[in-house]
């Protein structure tokens, strides 16, 4: 299995367009890969980051044919947090791709 950057990128605004749709117009995410998304003018609140976390996952298995888990023990402890901004979030998501192949 592999996922290219530009494959993981649209499938995150798949998501965040999901997202968009439950949120007014004044608060709509840029669908751009510098979009803050956690941490430090982060625009998601909990919710919608594992709302984000749930419809990745569901769309990664679509398109993969098999389960990638986003989440585990590991995804936080390192200091590096992959879900600040958009751009991180799918150069992590591709790895996590890779770890599954």
């Amino acid at each position: 299995m592999s996922l290219s950057t530009q494959d993981a990128l649209q499938i995150i605004y798949i998501s965040l367009r999901e997202i968009n749709a439950e949120r007014s117009a004044e608060k709509q995410l840029e669908l751009i890969p510098e979009t803050r998304l956690m941490g430090s003018g982060g625009n998601l609140d909990s919710l919608e980051v594992v709302n984000l976390i749930i419809r990745l996952e569901a769309l990664l298995a679509d398109r993969l044919q098999s389960p990638v888990v986003l989440v585990d023990e590991g995804t936080f402890s390192n200091g590096v947090h992959p879900f600040r901004d958009v751009s991180s979030l799918a150069a992590y998501v591709v790895n996590k791709v890779k770890e599954t192949a």
